[in-house]
């Protein structure tokens, strides 16, 4: 399903009154499973924090950045190209000022971006809002709740606080990393349970100490998470917990965006109203994000994750915090270990559907049965083999459920494309037999109908059809000699020799009067052109 080009916010995961959440999963379906983007990896960066703090404004800049990505590369691009002339107003995310919350639940900006990655094909960029933290209307289930699913779901996660990073943002990273460590422990993944982590430090204050941006911010960082003996036992133990469980963890420390803007709520959006320290570094962080190399892919378990996977990925994680209490730990576990073989089946299927469809629109004179069966054979165990060489969890049984899901799918795929293989082979026949028919009725028309006519009653088959066409081809061939109806040798020979070619070809189509072994053998290596078929691997 196509999505307008100005994109939109879309909800995703709802909360409710009673502090319960629950998914749309039809508006997650519209984006994750659009043709053009479920067979792509995927980078999910997503934005959380404090309420009030500038998410959703954040995003929006992304929003502007990565529009302007198409045209142009990170190293091409300077504030301007990107900006404009300073006037436009800011549009996207639900955002404004005041103290009021904005957004609830979580957000996805429905218009998908393809970016270059330096190693793999184009990639896919999922921008994500998440409701603020610490809101006077969560509890702190609600916080963990949102926190944790957002770490879960994306593969870049942006803590955005303000001033500093103060002990109790940290404590919302006690049920992440708990899980994290857990899942080190008794699942041995490959890799780590998270990938990127970022803190973002917004209107710092304090650039003599720490300079602005990721360098700054990454002396900040290491004397605010340093492990010391006197350091509260709480801090202490996410200091420990977070290179543990994340590949990475930086920190970038943004200036003060400008008086107009923190001041008034008419400010909408327009950067000339910003200072410039603000713009360059804003720029800056943005490049950093989204340059080549600095791309995180999601990944689950070592594996990279395709759109499709990642509706399932999410479809799970959202059922799990669906009741009135965080899940265990262990739930967590198992969600994990189904999530990563949903995510190898995707991988697996995706391989063998692509490799199919090449291998059909590659056969650009003919495709038959026994090549598209020998090509599936051969597909279809380079597939289980990439399943088998996948990192195992969840046991023998779920291994094994997932592993009779990727057979019955492929043996699927391979069966719809024989059917349409043949459907089109038989509607091929009766489109030439239709037109050869036709063709003797007008000829018959043409001199009377005495020719046909005489063939049918002779005969009354196809063959009588045959003679009847070469007698009237006789006929007509003899009055274009004469001019008054009487045949010459030249006329009859001309006429006959094409009435056999056009019998020849009817005699060509297999099992058009009989049901014969010669028929079945000529049908079986019949051949039609790939295009006809249908690419729906789905």
């Amino acid at each position: 399903m196509a999505l307008p080009e100005a994109g939109r916010p879309i909800q995703i995961v709802r909360q409710h009154d009673d502090h319960t959440i629950s998914l749309d999963e039809s508006a997650l379906a519209d984006l994750l499973k659009r043709q053009d983007i479920i067979d792509k990896k995927v980078v999910v960066v997503s934005v959380a924090g404090v309420f009030r703090k500038g998410k959703s404004f954040l995003l929006n800049f992304m929003v502007k950045y990565l529009r302007s990505l198409r045209c142009s590369t990170p190293e091409a691009m300077d504030e301007q190209t990107w900006m404009g002339d300073g006037t436009d107003i800011l549009e996207g995310f639900h955002w404004g000022g005041g103290c009021e919350r904005v957004t609830t639940g979580i957000w996805f900006w429905s218009e998908p971006f393809l970016v270059k990655h330096s190693i793999e094909d184009d990639v896919v960029v999922l921008l994500m809002d998440t409701q603020g933290l610490f809101n006077p209307h969560s509890t702190t289930r609600d916080n963990a709740t949102i926190f944790a699913l957002s770490t879960l779901i994306s593969s870049v996660q942006i803590y955005n606080v303000s001033n500093n990073i103060q002990l109790n943002e940290l404590d919302i990273l006690q049920f992440i990393t708990a899980y994290g460590g857990s899942a080190l422990a008794d699942q041995e993944p490959i890799g780590k349970p998270f990938q990127r982590l970022l803190f973002l430090v917004r209107d710092w204050s304090h650039p003599d100490d720490h300079s602005y941006g990721m360098e700054g911010g990454g002396v900040y960082l290491k004397k605010r998470l340093q492990v010391s003996p006197d350091q509260h036992p709480e801090l202490r133990s996410i200091a420990e917990s977070l290179p543990r469980c994340f590949e990475s963890v930086f920190c970038y420390l943004m200036p003060l965006p400008g008086m107009k803007v923190a001041r008034t709520q008419r400010f909408n959006g327009q950067v000339k109203d910003m200072e410039e320290d603000f713009r360059q570094h804003l720029h800056e962080l943005l490049a950093i994000l989204f340059y080549e190399e600095e791309l995180v892919i999601k990944q689950h378990n070592g594996q990279p994750m395709l759109a499709g996977s990642l509706f399932d990925c999410i479809q799970t994680y959202v059922q799990l915090f669906q009741s009135d209490k965080l899940p265990e730990i262990s739930a967590l576990g198992k969600a994990r270990a189904e999530i990563h073989h949903q995510n190898a089946l995707m991988n697996c299927r995706s391989y063998y559907d692509v490799q199919m469809r090449k291998f059909i629109f590659s056969r650009d004179g003919a495709l038959n049965e026994t090549d598209l069966r020998r090509h599936h054979e051969s597909s279809r165990n380079a597939a289980l083999a990439m399943y088998h060489g996948c990192p195992k969890m969840g046991g023998y049984d779920v291994n094994n459920a997932f592993e009779e899901k990727l057979e019955r799918h492929m043996e699927e795929f391979c069966a719809r494309e024989l059917r349409r293989l043949e459907s089109y082979k038989k509607s091929s026949k009766n489109r030439f037999i239709k037109g050869v028919i036709t063709g003797a009725a007008v000829i018959a028309t043409a001199v009377g109908g005495v020719a046909v006519t005489a063939g049918v009653a002779t005969g009354a088959t196809v063959a009588g059809v045959g003679t009847a066409i070469g007698e009237t081809l006789t006929a007509l061939g003899g009055m274009a000699a004469v001019g008054r109806g009487a045949a010459t040798v030249a006329g009859v020979a001309g006429a006959a020799r094409l009435g056999g070619r056009l019998w020849r070809r009817i005699r060509s189509v297999p099992n058009l009067a009989q049901d014969s072994p010669d028929s079945q053998d000529s049908q079986a290596q019949s051949t039609v052109t790939p295009s006809m078929l249908s690419n729906d691997g789905n």
